[in-house]
């Protein structure tokens, strides 16, 4: 079988689904996912990207500059940039966009709405956000489980960073 990327497959939905909600297998998170299909309907887009402010260290002193002369230095500074959650909802106007059979990303359904100047709605959140796709990230989510217990009730984290249900 022919793997059909991050969107491929809502190719192969009936055409009696109106929206999807599409959440990336590797994310821990606690986004409340009902508030985010509200949001999304409520702006009738084409899709929505659940998004949120990541921290990048930058590792050098950054100068700002205006021509030649520095106005600012900042020592090792973060960088707060907004970077997508890996949770989407696409309507109708955007699965009908998704070609069936053969591979196809999100970012590429993305680009086509935006290039047919469809809305495309950014839903920003605070919630706790960890895409688990090695062992640090996994350690990493089993200290956001610890650290915010009461968002996953039930959940429990195990012994040398495995997360369990």
């Amino acid at each position: 079988t022919e793997q059909l990327g991050t969107i491929g497959a809502v190719a192969s939905l009936p055409p009696w689904i109106d929206d999807v909600l599409i959440v990336n297998v590797d994310n821990l998170t606690s986004l409340d996912l009902g508030q985010l299909a509200r949001y999304h309907r409520e702006r009738e887009a084409a899709a929505t990207i659940a998004t949120h402010d990541q921290p990048f260290p930058i590792p050098f002193g950054m100068l700002d500059l205006a021509g030649q002369r520095v106005v600012a230095y900042r020592e090792k500074p973060k960088l707060s940039v907004p970077v997508s959650s890996g949770t989407y909802v696409f309507n109708r106007r955007a699965i009908d966009r998704v070609p069936a059979g053969r591979r196809f990303d999100v970012p590429a359904l993305i680009d086509a709405l935006l290039q047919a100047d469809d809305t495309v709605a950014a839903y920003p959140h605070r919630e706790p956000w960890i895409d688990v796709n090695d062992e640090a990230a996994l350690v990493h989510a089993e200290r956001l489980l610890l650290e915010n217990a009461d968002r996953w009730p039930g959940a429990i984290a195990a012994e040398r960073g495995r997360v369990q249900p």
